[in-house]
Protein backbone atom coordinates (compact mmCIF):
# COMPACT_ATOMS: atom_id res chain seq x y z
CA UNK A 1 0.00 0.00 0.00
CA UNK A 2 2.88 2.19 0.87
CA UNK A 3 4.33 1.98 -2.74
CA UNK A 4 0.60 2.79 -4.55
CA UNK A 5 0.62 5.77 -2.11
CA UNK A 6 4.71 6.49 -3.32
CA UNK A 7 3.68 6.75 -6.66
CA UNK A 8 0.60 8.68 -6.29
CA UNK A 9 2.72 11.18 -4.45
CA UNK A 10 5.07 11.21 -7.44
CA UNK A 11 2.31 11.65 -9.72
CA UNK A 12 1.27 14.78 -8.15
CA UNK A 13 4.44 16.45 -8.13
CA UNK A 14 4.89 15.70 -11.87
CA UNK A 15 1.15 17.34 -12.60
CA UNK A 16 1.44 20.37 -10.85
CA UNK A 17 5.32 20.44 -12.01
CA UNK A 18 5.92 23.08 -9.22
CA UNK A 19 3.54 25.21 -9.74
CA UNK A 20 1.36 26.18 -7.12
CA UNK A 21 -2.48 25.28 -7.27
CA UNK A 22 -4.37 28.60 -8.16
CA UNK A 23 -6.96 29.04 -5.16
CA UNK A 24 -10.32 28.85 -5.69
CA UNK A 25 -12.60 31.36 -5.97
CA UNK A 26 -15.68 31.72 -3.05
CA UNK A 27 -18.08 30.29 -6.11
CA UNK A 28 -16.25 27.01 -7.27
CA UNK A 29 -17.77 24.17 -5.88
CA UNK A 30 -14.35 22.10 -5.28
CA UNK A 31 -12.66 23.03 -2.66
CA UNK A 32 -8.32 22.90 -3.16
CA UNK A 33 -7.60 19.25 -1.74
CA UNK A 34 -10.74 17.89 -3.70
CA UNK A 35 -9.53 20.01 -7.18
CA UNK A 36 -5.76 18.03 -6.45
CA UNK A 37 -7.24 14.90 -6.33
CA UNK A 38 -10.02 15.10 -9.21
CA UNK A 39 -6.22 15.72 -11.23
CA UNK A 40 -4.56 13.06 -9.89
CA UNK A 41 -7.58 10.98 -11.24
CA UNK A 42 -7.74 12.62 -14.49
CA UNK A 43 -3.56 12.46 -14.91
CA UNK A 44 -4.40 8.63 -14.32
CA UNK A 45 -6.89 8.49 -16.96
CA UNK A 46 -4.91 9.98 -19.72
CA UNK A 47 -2.19 8.62 -19.05
CA UNK A 48 -4.08 5.26 -19.04
CA UNK A 49 -5.31 6.49 -22.48
CA UNK A 50 -1.88 7.37 -23.69
CA UNK A 51 -0.92 3.83 -23.20
CA UNK A 52 -3.76 1.86 -24.44
CA UNK A 53 -3.35 4.55 -27.66
CA UNK A 54 -0.17 2.97 -28.36
CA UNK A 55 -1.70 -0.29 -29.41
CA UNK A 56 -4.33 1.25 -31.99
CA UNK A 57 -3.92 1.77 -35.63
CA UNK A 58 -2.93 5.75 -36.26
CA UNK A 59 -6.48 6.49 -38.27
CA UNK A 60 -9.04 4.08 -36.60
CA UNK A 61 -11.79 5.14 -34.55
CA UNK A 62 -11.06 4.12 -31.69
CA UNK A 63 -7.73 5.95 -31.85
CA UNK A 64 -9.48 8.81 -32.62
CA UNK A 65 -12.42 8.51 -29.85
CA UNK A 66 -9.10 8.16 -27.34
CA UNK A 67 -7.88 11.69 -28.65
CA UNK A 68 -10.84 12.74 -28.53
CA UNK A 69 -11.12 11.80 -24.26
CA UNK A 70 -7.22 13.22 -24.40
CA UNK A 71 -8.19 16.50 -25.61
CA UNK A 72 -11.03 17.05 -23.40
CA UNK A 73 -9.44 15.92 -20.16
CA UNK A 74 -6.49 18.68 -21.22
CA UNK A 75 -10.33 21.14 -21.27
CA UNK A 76 -10.78 19.90 -17.58
CA UNK A 77 -7.97 20.35 -16.86
CA UNK A 78 -7.39 23.92 -18.54
CA UNK A 79 -10.72 25.24 -16.69
CA UNK A 80 -9.74 23.67 -13.08
CA UNK A 81 -6.11 25.02 -13.33
CA UNK A 82 -5.88 28.09 -15.69
CA UNK A 83 -3.39 25.96 -17.68
CA UNK A 84 -3.45 25.36 -20.70
CA UNK A 85 -0.64 22.62 -20.69
CA UNK A 86 -0.84 21.35 -17.15
CA UNK A 87 -0.31 17.89 -18.42
CA UNK A 88 2.18 18.98 -20.68
CA UNK A 89 5.82 18.36 -20.38
CA UNK A 90 8.32 21.30 -21.82
CA UNK A 91 10.12 21.19 -25.05
CA UNK A 92 12.86 18.08 -25.90
CA UNK A 93 15.00 20.18 -28.11
CA UNK A 94 18.88 20.77 -27.90
CA UNK A 95 19.80 23.99 -25.89
CA UNK A 96 21.14 26.82 -28.20
CA UNK A 97 24.84 27.16 -28.33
Amino acid sequence: MQKKEQKKNKLIIKCTKGRPMPKSSRHSPLQDTEREALLVQLALARQALIKAQRGMRPRSGLSRSAAAVIEEIDEFAFVLTGSSDFFHTGTHGTPPR
